[in-house]
């Protein structure tokens, strides 16, 4: 019986250590950043009906099955902390004055920086178009507006992001495009 018990006992110190070298692993796959959205301040004329970023099972990565059942899906999401990297981002929307409907899968394994630690993935509805951003956490300087009548100078749908991220170095990945800090304002 004695045995039996120092068994038991190993075998769970085995299973507990291959459990935390396994959450080890994992953590290191789920780098610190963030995913957001807000339709109701950056794309004001679109309805989100649907988004995932990845394959997260992090709540707010995409809408519960409820929501997407009762067509409540919320129209802003800010998801922070460590997270698996998105290999893609879907999102389906509904332009409000035509009731059009589109939608746009984005393969993010080549767009994402390699370390997105920090880092925010942001995405915009202009119309028919989705935009992607990643917004770095490297600083950059002269490009907040020192007045609030040079914030009104960027053109929308970019405007928002801008605004609150003058400081920090933004990359438009979705449509392709260089890096968008160099041509905001």
């Amino acid at each position: 019986m004695k045995q039996l018990k120092i068994f038991v006992g190993l075998k769970c110190l085995v299973v507990a250590t291959t459990l935390m070298l396994g959450a080890c692993a994992v953590g290191s796959d789920m780098p610190d950043h963030a995913f957001e959205f807000d339709t109701w301040i950056d794309s004001p004329g679109a309805e989100v009906l649907d988004y995932q970023y990845g394959n997260s099972r992090q709540p707010g990565v995409k809408p519960s099955e409820e929501a997407l059942r009762l067509h409540q899906v919320g129209q802003q999401a800010i998801v922070n902390g460590p997270m698996l990297r998105g290999d893609f981002l879907y999102v389906k929307w509904r332009i409000r004055k035509t009731g059009q409907v589109f939608e746009d899968r984005v393969d993010l394994r080549h767009r994402l920086p390699k370390d997105l630690t920090g880092c925010r993935v942001h995405f915009v509805i202009d119309g028919s178009h989705l935009l992607v951003y990643v917004i770095t956490p490297e600083k950059v300087t002269g490009l907040c507006p020192s007045d609030s009548q040079q914030a009104y100078r960027i053109t929308p749908p970019q405007k928002q992001i801008f605004i609150e991220y003058c400081s920090r170095k933004i990359i438009q990945i979705y449509p392709d495009r260089s890096n968008v800090s160099d041509t905001a304002g």
